[in-house]
C-alpha cells in the first residue's frame, strides 16, 4: 500500500465531530479558567477583609458606648468641670487658637463640635473617663485580639449663651486593612440641666431643692451557738438564731420605707445541715413610679405569713445519746412600710405603738416575739453510763414587744410620742428607735444524775441550776436628725450575769455593763458515782470570750445632721465536758452573742439652687 492510501484512509476516519483541541486553543481556556479564579479570590479575599473591619466597627462602636455610658453615670457638675487643664497638650484633637483650647480645629467646620471650646479646670482628681482623658496601657479595651483606645472631650459653644456641653468620645485602633478605610468611630451627646438643687450625693442632675433624710433601726439577729462533741455520735453544732427586726427610710426626691422581722430559727449540723423556723418577711413602700414597689406593703405571721417551728434532733436517727432542739410555733411578728402612713396604711403595728401614723409621712415599723421556751437538750443515756438528760441551752420565752425596730418621719405638728419636736416652718427631722427584751438565756446546766453539791441540786434562785445565766435583759437606743431632733440614747441592758460561784455554793450576780464581766474567770468540777462509775464534769468560762456590754452615742451639727447610738451586748462563752475515766460524754463550748443594737439618722439640708 502506498502511502498516499495510507494518508487518505487516516483521513476519512477523521470525521469533522471528531477532532480535539489544539495547542493553542487549550494555552488560551487554561488562561481564562486560571484569570476567573483569581479574580474570584480577590474578591473572596477582599470581601472577608471588609467583613473583618465591619466586626471591629462594630465593636468599636459599643465600646464607644460604654465609655459614653460611664460619663452619663457621673454627676452633672463633673461633667461640667471638663477635662483637666495639665492633661490638654499633646492631643492631635485638641489645637491652641489664640490661647483658648478648641477641639479639631480653630473655627466650625463640617465635623460637628469642631472650634468648640474645650471644657477644663485645674486640679481636678481622676475621674474615669474623663482624667485622664485619654486612655493608657492599663485602661484600653481589648476585644478579640484587637486592642481599642478611647479618648473623651467635653465641648462647649463659647459663642452661644447656655449652650449645652457635648461629649465625644472617639475610639480608634489598627486594623490592618488597606490604606484609606477608617480605623476610628465616634459618638457625641449633649448634656444639660435646668435650674434647680445640685449635688453629687444625693443625685447627679439638677432637680426641685428638697432636704436629705435617712434613718435605720437595726435589732440584730442574736445567737446561742453550742460546738463540739457528743460521744458516740457525729453532732457538731447547735445554733439557736433569736429573733431580728430592721427598718430603714429615707426621703429626698422620692420616699422609701422598708423593715423585717427574723423569727426564731435553730439549726444543727452533723453530717448534714438542717434547719427549723426562721422566717423572714421582708415590706418595701416605694414612692418611685419607675419601681414595681407599692407605697404600702405590711407583713404578719399568721396573715400574709406563715411562722413555723419544728423538732430537729442530731443524729437524725437517734440512738441514745442525742441533742434535741425544738422552734417554737407560736411566734408572732409583724413588719409595716408606708410611703404615707395613714388609717388607709397603718403604721407602725400596734404592738410598737397603739396609735398609728396619720400624718402622711414615711413611716417604717418592725415587731417580733419568741411566746414561748425553747432549749437544747442533750440526752445522754448510752456509752459507759446513764447520766440522764442535761439542758444545755435555755432561752426562755420574751416578753411582750420583746424586738422593735421604728423609723418615722416628721413635720410639724409631730405626732403624739414622736422623739422629734420640730418647729413649724422648717425641714423637719427623721427618728429611729430600736429595742429588745429577752426572757432569761441560760448555759450549762447539769444532767440529771448529778448534783452541783452533794444533796443540794441547785435548782432554785436566779441561776436555776445553770452554770451562767442572762436574767431580766433589756436595752434600747433611739436617734434622730434634723431640726427638733433630740439627743442620741443609748441604754446598757438592765438586768444581770448570774454565775454559779464553787467557792461560795451559791449563785453569784453582776451588772452586764460591769467590767467585771470581762475576762471572768470561773470554773466548776464535780466527781460523782453514777451506777459504780465515776463521772467528771467540768465548766468553765472562756476568759476571752467574757466581755460586759457597753454603748456608743454621737451627734453632729445643728440642727443634728448626723446622730447615732449603739449598745453592744455582752459576750458570754464557756466549756462545757462530762467524762468517765477513758470516755468523753460531751465536750462542747457554748456562747451568748446578742449583737450590736442600733439607731442612727441622717439630715442634710436642700442643696443651694444651681
Amino acid at each position: 500500500m502506498t502511502r498516499r492510501q495510507m494518508h487518505r484512509r487516516l483521513r476519512a476516519r477523521l470525521r469533522d465531530d471528531e477532532r480535539g483541541f489544539t495547542l493553542l486553543e487549550t494555552i488560551i481556556a487554561v488562561t481564562v479558567i486560571f484569570g476567573s479564579i483569581l479574580t474570584l479570590a480577590y474578591a473572596s479575599l477582599a470581601s472577608f477583609r471588609y467583613q473583618g473591619i465591619a466586626r471591629q466597627r462594630q465593636t468599636a462602636n459599643g465600646v464607644a458606648a460604654q465609655v459614653m455610658e460611664q460619663v452619663r453615670g457621673l454627676a452633672y457638675d463633673t461633667v461640667t468641670a471638663g477635662l483637666l487643664e495639665t492633661d490638654l497638650t499633646g492631643d492631635p484633637n485638641i489645637v491652641s487658637c489664640s490661647g483658648v483650647y478648641r477641639f479639631l480645629s480653630c473655627s466650625a467646620g463640617s465635623d460637628t463640635g469642631s472650634g468648640e471650646a474645650i471644657v477644663s479646670s485645674p486640679g481636678l482628681t481622676t475621674t474615669t473617663p474623663l482624667v485622664p482623658h485619654r486612655s493608657t496601657s492599663s485602661t484600653w479595651i481589648e476585644a478579640n485580639g484587637v486592642t481599642y483606645d478611647w479618648a473623651t472631650y467635653v465641648t462647649r459653644d463659647d459663642a452661644a449663651t447656655e449652650a449645652p456641653y457635648r461629649v465625644t468620645v472617639v475610639i480608634t485602633w489598627t486594623s490592618g486593612v488597606t490604606a484609606g478605610v477608617s480605623s476610628s468611630v465616634r459618638l457625641q451627646s449633649l448634656f444639660w440641666s435646668p435650674e434647680g438643687c445640685l449635688s453629687t450625693t444625693t443625685h447627679p442632675f439638677a432637680a426641685p431643692c428638697q432636704p436629705f433624710f435617712l434613718a435605720n433601726a437595726t435589732v440584730p439577729n442574736g445567737s446561742l451557738d453550742v460546738e463540739g462533741t457528743l460521744g458516740g455520735t457525729t453532732f457538731s453544732k447547735l445554733k439557736i438564731a433569736l429573733m431580728g427586726t430592721s427598718t430603714t427610710v429615707q426621703q429626698e426626691q422620692i420616699s422609701s420605707a422598708e423593715g423585717s422581722v427574723h423569727t426564731v430559727e435553730a439549726t444543727v449540723t452533723d453530717a448534714t445541715t438542717r434547719s427549723a423556723g426562721g422566717i423572714t418577711a421582708t415590706t418595701d413602700a416605694d414612692g418611685d413610679p419607675n419601681t414595681l414597689a407599692a407605697a404600702y406593703s405590711r407583713k404578719r405571721c399568721g396573715t400574709e405569713l406563715t411562722c413555723s417551728g419544728g423538732t430537729l434532733t442530731s443524729p437524725t436517727s437517734p440512738p441514745d445519746n442525742y441533742i434535741q432542739i425544738t422552734v417554737p410555733t407560736t411566734t408572732t411578728g409583724e413588719s409595716d412600710s408606708a410611703v404615707t402612713a395613714n388609717a388607709a396604711s397603718p403604721c407602725p403595728p400596734a404592738a410598737i405603738s397603739a396609735t398609728a401614723q396619720t400624718d402622711s409621712q414615711p413611716c417604717s415599723g418592725a415587731v417580733v416575739q419568741q411566746a414561748s421556751m425553747m432549749s437544747g437538750v442533750a440526752h445522754l443515756h448510752d456509752l459507759v453510763v446513764d447520766v440522764g438528760d442535761a439542758e444545755i441551752v435555755r432561752a426562755a420565752a420574751q416578753v411582750t414587744n420583746s424586738a422593735k425596730a421604728f423609723v418615722e418621719r416628721v413635720n410639724n405638728p409631730a405626732p403624739a410620742g414622736s422623739g422629734c419636736t420640730p418647729a413649724a416652718s422648717t425641714d423637719g427631722c427623721v427618728s429611729a428607735s430600736a429595742s429588745r427584751t429577752y426572757g432569761n438565756i441560760r448555759l450549762g446546766g447539769l444532767p440529771e444524775e448529778i448534783e452541783w453539791r452533794a444533796g443540794d441540786p441547785f435548782d432554785s434562785g436566779s441561776c436555776l441550776g445553770f452554770f451562767v445565766s442572762l436574767v431580766s435583759y433589756a436595752d434600747s437606743a433611739t436617734a434622730a436628725a434634723g431640726d427638733g431632733a433630740p439627743a442620741s440614747v443609748a441604754n446598757l441592758p438592765s438586768g444581770n450575769l448570774h454565775y454559779y460561784d464553787q467557792a461560795t455554793g451559791s449563785c453569784t450576780s453582776v451588772a452586764l455593763s460591769s467590767a467585771a464581766i470581762t475576762g471572768l474567770n470561773t470554773s466548776y468540777t464535780t466527781t460523782q458515782n453514777v451506777d459504780g462509775v465515776n463521772v467528771t464534769v467540768t465548766i468553765g468560762t472562756v476568759v476571752d470570750g467574757m466581755v460586759a456590754a457597753s454603748s456608743t452615742v454621737s451627734a453632729t451639727g445643728s440642727p443634728q445632721t448626723d446622730a447615732s447610738a449603739q449598745v453592744i451586748s455582752p459576750r458570754v462563752t464557756i466549756t462545757y465536758t462530762i467524762t468517765t475515766p477513758g470516755q468523753t460524754i460531751l465536750d462542747v463550748t457554748e456562747s451568748i452573742t446578742l449583737g450590736t443594737l442600733t439607731a442612727d439618722a441622717t439630715y442634710a439640708p436642700a442643696p443651694s439652687a444651681a
